[in-house]
């Protein structure tokens, strides 16, 4: 005879075992039904996102070039035809086209739009040089000539000063052939340019010595200035009363500096008026000493020359 199945009523019914093997079993088989979805899934890969910075240079990977300039001595230039050098050539436009590309073409693009590369994060944009409208300065090739000189202030444009006058013209020629119908020069706008600039006197070029002998002469100058020393004794009363009323009681040390590393005051009065007065607290001077009188400037340069002596003085 088979056995009745248990009822719930039967007293061997357990409710919280009952419950607890349902509860395995449905883990069971939430557990099974997420493996097989995972298999069956087409796993997408994402895509590499694009690098937001360009790689770091490690040292090993950098190469540094010795870019300071060779020695050149100085030399005169000869005198510019302004007039001829407006008229224009197919060399000067050559000429201007190389030097365009070399000095210019990163800001204002390749075709003068304003679109290089470097010109991309400056802030006012470059100058679309193939349209004449929006200039701040006018458009003939003088004016062109001056900004490449000078620059343009409140912009990034620079100064090419270091560029010879026939390179600056043939540059302003260049970007005159960009954009047809600007203004013409006169006459009297040319003689104003040459004046400027002195264009048809000559220029003399300075003498150039690399920056690393421009350090050791400075150095060597620094090195070779006497240093200076108080003088334990002065009879100066007059000297001493303005000296306490102009310098700072802890500014002592910052004067003597002062005075020992610019002794052209010893010479010159005014010239220790102009170092006393510029920045009166760094040079350990109270700001009432731009309030002194020419006579006791004349008091106080001599009490200073007597209380700094020379070193072999």
């Amino acid at each position: 005879m088979e056995p009745r199945p248990v009822q719930p009523t039967d007293p061997r019914w357990k409710p919280k075992r009952t419950v607890l093997v349902l509860g395995v079993i449905v883990q069971f088989v939430l557990i099974g039904s997420a493996v097989w979805y995972s298999e069956m899934t087409v796993t997408v890969v994402p895509a590499t996102p694009p690098k937001l910075v360009s790689e770091v240079v490690s040292p090993e990977d950098a190469v540094f070039a010795d870019t300071d300039i060779s020695a050149r001595k100085g030399k005169q230039l000869p005198p510019v035809d302004v007039r001829k050098a407006a008229i224009g050539d197919p060399k000067q436009l050559s000429d201007g086209s190389r030097l365009f590309t070399e000095n210019c073409a990163s800001c204002h693009g390749p075709s003068g739009r304003g679109d290089g590369p470097a010109g991309k994060t400056l802030k006012p944009t470059p100058r679309d040089l193939t349209r004449l409208t929006g200039w701040k300065n006018p458009t003939r090739l003088s004016d062109v000539f001056r900004t490449v000189t000078v620059g343009l202030a409140g912009t990034q444009m620079p100064a090419f000063d270091y560029l010879a006058h026939e390179q600056r013209f043939a540059t302003a020629h260049f970007v005159v052939s960009l954009a047809p119908g600007r203004q013409t020069d006169t006459e009297v706008t040319l003689a104003a340019l040459d004046q400027e600039f002195a264009l048809s006197a000559g220029a003399k070029e300075p003498n150039v010595i690399p920056l690393a002998t421009a350090m050791d002469r400075m150095l060597a100058e620094r090195a070779a200035t006497p240093a200076l020393r108080e003088s334990a004794t002065i009879d100066d009363e007059a000297g001493q009363e303005v000296f306490k009323k102009v310098v700072e009681p802890g500014g002592k040390d910052r004067l003597l500096k002062l005075l020992t590393t610019n002794q052209s005051w010893r010479e010159d009065v005014a010239r220790l008026k102009v170092l006393a007065t510029v920045d009166p607290i760094a040079a350990g001077f109270r700001p009432r000493v731009r309030l002194l009188a020419d006579t006791e400037w004349q008091t106080l340069h001599v009490y200073l020359k007597g209380r700094y002596p020379l070193g072999d003085q």
